[in-house]
């Protein structure tokens, strides 16, 4: 993305979809704020750009964010407050709130809402005061959303969290006994959903939720048919985005129907897919009840940075001094402040250090630059497809993307050579020496000296980059520089003040290689420390794609102890996973190497 270019894809997109600035911003902004926002004059603050993007049906978390160290810690009360919700721990969340009021920042609008929500909740779980709960949801709900509930149909634009606040209502409905009315709201969530987030990414975080509440109640009303089909869609939706959230809930419903329609064959599969998860949450102490609050469980897929760190990190690597980068931006003082994370920069003095530090970064960027968000959706369907091994499928779409990308911008140029280097290899076109040595190249665009260290959290890219070098090195008898490539990789996010959880995908798939190489050099108990460090983070951040990878190193590793039964444990579990979130080629490659090495079929269906 160039620099501040956010507002121009607001804009595009809408005007594209046809909807006003009146009806985008209803509620959340002026009109003369959305102007300013899509002219590049006003870069929105992650709420406001999440919001507007979500109700385009687009997803923001296909920015890289960079925040001030306030704005983050803003983020973490929220998500402590969540989880003490979801634990049950109600008077910790009620204090944390309290706390979260007295910020000067919850005077806007979309932190009033979020506390309404909150407190609705609290009112329901800990009060158990339902009506109380509903009030405050429709105070919430008018926030953004005026007049809502006049209108027989949604025919204004929803963001996730107006979406979770109608959700909650419509539960908190059929705890009354209301439930005509609950069915409803949720019919028409469930239209909505279905016809305006056009972006599987976003709409994955709230609709299987919408879908598990309307099939339940379809289903105690005897409406199998319309279940089963809201539950097939429902746990496609999720499997094919590796998204776990929900799953199990709409899988036992969904097995419950077939029963009752006499599909017993069907029925069993997805029970034994059903408790082979169960088993992976009770095991990594997920326990059920904790998962059945009203708070709306949402995958994380978000990248986030330190606007500190970055600027701290590039000054340190570029040799300069505090009062030699500074110079005609500001005091000396003022950025050693902002390095601390004590200060926020301006817009102006953030873009000021960047530039004089040769960096191309935005507030909100991207490891491409586009001006068309399909750019972004294209390349998420890329790497959905190389990450499931169809990479014939994965080259068509390269070359579409590379026709639509400006080559002369350093990310782009990066993420064609090394995209073209990988896949390339993989299909046997180059030698790995050809593949390592242009690979590197791509590095050098962005990150010359990684031998040296790595000195800074990584973009997305980079990280890509550094893992296949790793591959390459491993694939070409050097092992050993490809486990400590990969441990530099991820002590770099570790080493950030940013949960290693808002870089989830970059760290599961160095986490996957690297407990692989682990257990082929024989390091034991590092590669099951990895195998449950990255099936921990897949259960913390709702996802389930690579779990199936991680059981299978970790029944591995451990067959080098000698531990058959705890292999077939889970290796069985890393089949039936695999199979669920639609990983076909990992799955038969666990079933092929089980059938060998055990001389046994007996775990399969």
């Amino acid at each position: 993305m160039n620099k501040d270019n956010v507002g121009s894809i607001i804009l595009t997109l809408r005007k594209r979809m046809h909807i006003s600035q009146k009806d985008l911003c209803r509620g959340l902004c002026t009109n003369r704020t959305l102007s300013r926002i899509e002219l590049g004059e006003r870069i929105p603050d992650k709420l406001l750009l999440d919001a507007l993007l979500q109700r385009l049906g687009k997803s923001p978390d296909k920015l890289e964010t960079i925040l001030s160290e306030k704005e983050y810690m803003l983020f973490c009360q929220r998500r402590a407050i969540e989880r003490d919700i979801i634990k049950y721990d109600f008077e910790k969340a009620k204090n944390k709130l309290e706390d979260y009021k007295k910020r000067k920042e919850c005077k806007d609008i979309l932190q009033r809402q979020y506390v309404y929500k909150i407190e609705a909740v609290l009112a329901d779980e800990m009060e158990h005061n339902v009506g109380k709960s509903i009030y405050l949801l429709k105070q919430a709900a008018e926030m953004t959303m005026p007049n809502w509930e006049e209108e027989d149909k949604i025919n204004f634009l929803l963001g996730i969290e107006e979406v979770q606040i109608l959700l909650i209502l419509a539960q908190n409905y059929s705890k009354i006994g209301c439930e005509k009315k609950a069915i409803k709201l949720l019919i028409k969530l469930y239209i909505y959903l279905e016809t305006k987030y056009s972006d599987e990414e976003e709409k994955v975080k709230v609709y299987p939720r919408c879908a598990y509440l309307l099939a339940n109640l379809l289903w105690k009303n005897e409406r199998y048919e319309e279940t089963v089909k809201i539950c097939e869609k429902a746990i496609d939706l999720l499997t094919k985005n590796g998204v776990i959230n929900y799953l199990e809930e709409l899988m036992n419903i969904y097995s419950m129907v077939l029963k009752k329609q006499g599909k017993l064959k069907l029925a069993n599969k997805i029970e034994r897919q059903r408790e082979n998860l169960l088993e992976v949450y009770s095991e990594y102490g997920m326990v059920m009840n904790e998962r059945k609050s009203s708070i709306l469980l949402v995958n994380t897929q978000s990248e986030l940075f330190l606007c500190n760190e970055i600027i701290r990190y590039e000054r340190i690597n570029s040799g300069k001094t505090q009062e030699q980068l500074s110079e005609s931006i500001c005091s000396p003082e003022t950025l050693s402040r902002i390095e601390s994370g004590k200060r926020a920069p301006s817009r102006r003095n953030f873009n000021a250090i960047m530039n004089k530090l040769g960096i191309e970064k935005s507030i909100y960027s991207s490891y491409i630059s586009a001006n068309e968000f399909e750019v972004y959706e294209q390349k998420r369907n890329l790497s959905k497809h190389i990450a499931r091994h169809q990479y014939e499928e994965a080259y068509n779409i390269f070359n579409s993307l590379r026709e639509k990308m400006d080559c002369s911008i350093v990310e782009n140029k990066q993420f064609i050579l090394s995209t073209e280097v990988v896949l390339n290899h993989i299909l046997g076109k180059i030698s790995r020496q050809e593949a390592l040595e242009k690979i590197l190249e791509a590095l050098s665009y962005t990150f010359e000296d990684y031998e040296n260290g790595i000195y800074r959290t990584l973009s997305r890219q980079e990280t890509v980059i550094l893992n296949q070098i790793a591959v390459i090195y491993k694939n070409l008898g050097n092992r050993k520089k490809a486990i400590q490539i990969l441990k530099d990789v991820l002590k770099s996010y570790e080493n950030s003040k940013i949960d290693v959880m808002y870089h989830y995908s970059m760290c599961a798939l160095v986490m996957i290689n690297l407990s692989a190489y682990l257990e082929e050099e024989q390091e034991i108990n590092s590669a099951i420390e990895i195998c449950d460090k990255g099936i921990k983070l897949d259960l913390k951040c709702g996802r389930g794609n690579r779990l199936g990878a991680f059981l299978t190193n970790k029944a591995c590793s451990l067959e080098h102890a000698s531990d058959k039964e705890r292999c077939i444990k889970y290796f069985r579990q890393a089949f039936y996973l695999s199979d669920l979130m639609q990983n076909i080629d990992d799955k038969e490659t666990i079933k092929k190497y089980f059938e060998q090495k055990y001389n046994s079929d007996e775990i399969w269906y």
